[in-house]
């Protein structure tokens, strides 16, 4: 059986989802798959559970990192390994209808597009914690595109631009079955990116390409404690949650990739610093402004932070007037 499309599963210490997550992808009605896990040094049972599935199913292929590469590069080893001709990600803790692939499949097919996004659920432990139940306010994808079918770049950056980073309200890398000519054309996911990888990488195709979306939720999204980005979200100090989103702005500014993006925005606003203006009023005073606040002691002067700086260096030099100016509002 030829391989159409390939599920990249990503695993690093997944032992306690991992079995659920791979019946799965076993379990889909669309066959025509490679199965495709890259372990990146797990020190718990992950390999031997892999082995399991890989002794009953001949679809997949077990590859182990030889040294730890970290999420988001082993990520982009998965796509560069994957031989089929679409590609779709699950991640060791989270699970999707047997109906899936082939639904996602069908409908990109359909729309003669090569991108298809579903909606998902969120699922939580039994436990409850305070860090969990922010979750909760997590918008669908139907929130924002309610019709679903196709939806044209103009639709999504006039959404982003009203939002401006605060959601990424085109969801995790699991929603999505891409073509591989999408990575040709618009790159693989950011690795200087930790928090926002997958909403960064979503940009740069659906302010350029139209997508199809499935209003119905085809994937379950786990929400636990030890989930990668909680730990990003909870991190003290300037973590990643914030200093993800003025990279991003940065690259939004610059980056070749998003020049539609800005041609499209600057036609409502009278001129580049007024864009600019927008991004941080909305960034640090509406979104950012507390975390700021509360990371360095009830003050934002955040500049004086050397790994900070370190790595918005090229940034900072641009616009950090229009920060200075904002913050002093």
């Amino acid at each position: 059986m030829s391989c159409v499309v390939t599920i990249c599963l990503p695993v690093y210490n997944g032992s306690k989802y991992l079995a659920k997550s791979l019946n799965c992808i076993c379990n889909q009605t669309y066959q025509k798959l490679e199965i495709l896990i890259i372990d990146d040094c797990s020190t718990d049972e992950s390999n031997n559970i892999i082995k399991t599935f890989c002794r009953k199913d001949p679809r997949m292929v077990h590859l182990k990192n030889e040294t730890h590469l970290g999420m988001v590069k082993n990520w982009n080893k998965c796509i560069k390994h994957a031989t089929g001709e679409w590609i779709k990600f699950q991640f060791q803790d989270d699970y999707m209808k047997p109906e899936t692939v082939e639904k996602l499949l069908s409908a990109a097919k359909k729309s003669k597009v090569k991108l298809a996004i579903s909606d998902r659920s969120y699922f939580t432990e039994k436990e409850q914690t305070k860090h969990l139940k922010i979750h909760r306010l997590n918008k669908k994808l139907a929130n924002y595109f309610p019709k679903g079918g196709l939806i044209y770049p103009e639709q999504v950056i006039d959404t982003f631009n009203s939002d401006i980073l605060n959601y990424n309200f085109l969801g995790e890398p699991i929603v999505g079955l891409m073509h591989k000519d999408l990575f040709k054309e618009y790159g693989y996911f950011d690795e200087a990116l930790d928090q926002i990888v997958d909403f960064e990488f979503w940009m740069r195709i659906c302010f350029n390409k139209k997508f199809v979306l499935i209003n119905k939720d085809l994937n379950k999204f786990h929400i636990h404690s030890k989930s990668q980005s909680n730990l990003n979200r909870f991190k003290k100090g300037v973590g990643p949650t914030i200093s993800d989103r003025v990279y991003v702005v940065n690259k939004l500014l610059k980056h070749p990739v998003y020049s539609d993006y800005l041609s499209y925005s600057l036609k409502n606003q009278a001129n580049f610093e007024d864009l600019v203006t927008l991004f941080f009023k909305k960034l640090i005073l509406k979104t950012g402004y507390l975390r700021f606040k509360k990371s360095f002691s009830e003050n934002i002067n955040y500049l004086t932070d050397l790994s900070f700086i370190q790595k918005l260096i090229a940034f900072l030099k641009d616009i950090e007037m229009f920060i200075d100016k904002l913050i002093k509002r």
